[in-house]
């Protein structure tokens, strides 16, 4: 049985898989290899959970308004959280839509020429 501190993982690689060419990059490379992952994504996904908190907060003081005694029971049922989400989307859908610097900017930056460790 060979030793763990004999065993070299690049060997092994470039004896079995040598055609292949392997680069290591930096882990800050995410926003040049997949801008639209940390560009839009992200912001899109930011809009869309602050917009459900913001309803679900709503629905809690819709009941508690209604019966201050009464336990706060949210729906989890998936017609009103479908039909909810729909504007959660939308309104992500109009930030982009009101900033088109923000998609241009994304893509501007997804050069790989600036690109360095």
């Amino acid at each position: 049985m060979v030793g763990l501190k004999s065993y070299s993982y690049w060997e092994d690689v470039s004896t079995h898989l040598s055609p292949l060419l392997f680069n290591i990059y930096h882990s800050t490379g995410t926003g040049k290899f997949q801008p639209n992952d940390v560009g839009i994504q992200q912001i899109l996904k930011h809009i869309i959970s602050s917009e459900a908190a913001i309803w679900f907060m709503k629905q809690a003081e819709k009941q508690l308004k209604a019966n201050l005694n009464k336990p706060v029971q949210l729906p989890t049922e998936i017609s009103p959280l479908h039909d909810a989400s729909v504007s959660w989307v939308c309104k992500a859908y109009e930030f982009f839509k009101k900033n088109p610097k923000v998609v241009k900017q994304v893509h501007a930056r997804d050069s790989f020429d600036s690109f360095s460790d």
